[in-house]
């Protein structure tokens, strides 16, 4: 299924993901005491084709989702189930590394944006 939406992403946009890794997931107690946070740090690579250019853009990309839990029930069934009540990345642990130079001058550009974003990222 992902590496089927993965194949979609390339062909619309000539991004291509791969070598994702799913690390050690984590189930932290929240602040509240009332639910949990669930933390799944990802590694991939990032490739952009462009139809000209070729490739242009050699990635690695870490980033830490984080989902805040809770166990809800049912008042009249009894039923227990696990309600997803925020979806977020943790932007602190986010971070692109240039991996492959392709064109000088591009590679210039690219190197700013990276920076750029990193920093903005450790800001919020």
């Amino acid at each position: 299924l992902i590496s089927g939406i993965f194949e979609v992403v390339y062909r619309l946009t000539g991004v291509n993901i791969s070598n994702l890794h799913i690390l050690n997931i984590t189930l932290e107690p929240a602040s509240d005491g009332k639910g949990a946070t669930l933390k799944i740090p990802i590694t991939a690579e990032v490739k952009v084709n462009l139809p000209v250019l070729g490739e242009i853009v050699d990635l690695a990309l870490n980033l830490v989702l984080q989902y805040s839990v809770s166990v809800e029930t049912d008042e009249e069934t009894k039923v227990s189930k696990v309600v997803v009540e925020e979806c977020r990345s943790d932007q602190q642990s986010t971070k692109l590394t240039m991996l492959g130079r392709r064109i000088g001058l591009l590679t210039e550009v690219v190197d700013f944006a990276i920076n750029l974003v990193n920093e903005v990222l450790s800001l919020v």
